[in-house]
Formats: C-alpha cells, structure tokens, sequence
C-alpha cells in the first residue's frame, strides 16, 4: 500500500510540474504565492485590486509615495487622484482605456482628474478613453514619463491634456495626441 501511495504522489508531483512549466501556469503560481489574485487589475507592493480606482483609494493622502503598477492592459473607470496623494502609476508597457468619466458633480467628463497638492507621475504606457471630454484634466504636479497621452479614441475629447493650477513636467518618449480639430495640451490659470 505505501507504495501505491508513493507512486500517486510523485504522478500528482511530476503532473503539477509540468503544468507548471507552462508560461501561464507560472505566472499564475506565481501570482498566488504573492498573494495577488488572478483578476487583479494592478498592484501596490504585493497586493492585487481589481480595478485601478480601488488601487487610487488604497493610497494615503499623506504626500507618502506610491506605486501602483498596471498588471495588464484593461478597459475601467476613470481615476481621481486626491489632494496630498503621491502616486507613481507604472503602466508597466500596457494600455489603460477609460470607459466610465469622473470629475466634480455635474461634471464628470474626465478619465482621470488630478487634484490640487498631489504628486502624479504617468509612466510607461498609454492611457485613453472611449467616453472622456477630457482624458487627463491636471491640478496637480504631473509628470509624464515615456507615456502616451492618446485623446484620438473618444469621438467627443476636446482635450487630452488641461491643465490648470497645477505643472506639468513632459520626459522621455512621451505624446499627447489629439484628434483632428481637437486639442492636446492647454494651459489656464484664471482661477
């Protein structure tokens, strides 16, 4: 009997490794051992959220800096990064389509809206939208880093990036892109 035992064992040991072997496999086995679930959107350290927004609120509004790195390119909500957040958002080379706008009541025409005394940077990726008036409207001090900016895929963005009262600092390979007649970048300060 113990032998029958030993043999089931190691058949279930050697199948388990080679399912194990695969590409998929491994970034799923890998993923669990950090506890990161499968349907995570992106992460903060070691721990998964299922979508970007619940990523943003998980931060502190206490200026502490943050990553949070995208884990795949996914359609979601849009963002709206608080006072005294200081987020790095890793797009990790994936894109991020904004679906669904946020912004004041009565106004909810942004993908991602960045408020007054936080610390934004936009990094390694492209982030767009289907829906958003404006895809990034900027209070804060931005920083783009080797990041698209792609206004071109809503029908009815008439600016990719508006910015006011806040910076934008603009590195790397980094585009702002404008559909034809629309806008890419604007500055206005009369608040």
């Amino acid at each position: 009997k113990k032998t029958k035992g030993k043999k089931w064992f190691s058949m279930l040991l050697s199948a388990l490794l080679m399912l194990m072997s695969f590409p998929g496999m491994a970034v799923l086995a890998d993923e669990s051992q950090n506890g990161i679930a499968e349907n995570s959107v992106a992460v903060i350290g070691n721990t998964g959220y299922e979508s970007l927004a619940a990523a943003v609120a998980a931060v502190p509004a206490d200026n502490t800096e943050t990553t949070i790195t995208l884990l795949k390119t996914t359609t979601g909500g849009g963002v709206v990064v608080k006072a005294n957040q200081n987020i790095i958002f890793d797009f990790a080379g994936k894109t991020y389509t904004v679906d669904a706008t946020v912004g004041s009541a009565g106004t909810e025409t942004n993908g991602f809206q960045l408020l007054q005394n936080a610390t934004v940077t936009l990094k390694n990726g492209t982030l767009t939208s289907t829906t958003a008036k404006i895809l990034v409207q900027n209070y804060s001090h931005l920083t783009l880093d080797t990041m698209v900016l792609d206004g071109t895929r809503s029908s009815v963005c008439e600016y990719t990036a508006s910015n006011n009262c806040g910076s934008m600092t603009v590195t790397g390979n980094s585009q702002l892109l404008a559909a034809e007649g629309r806008v890419a970048f604007d500055m206005w300060y009369g608040m």
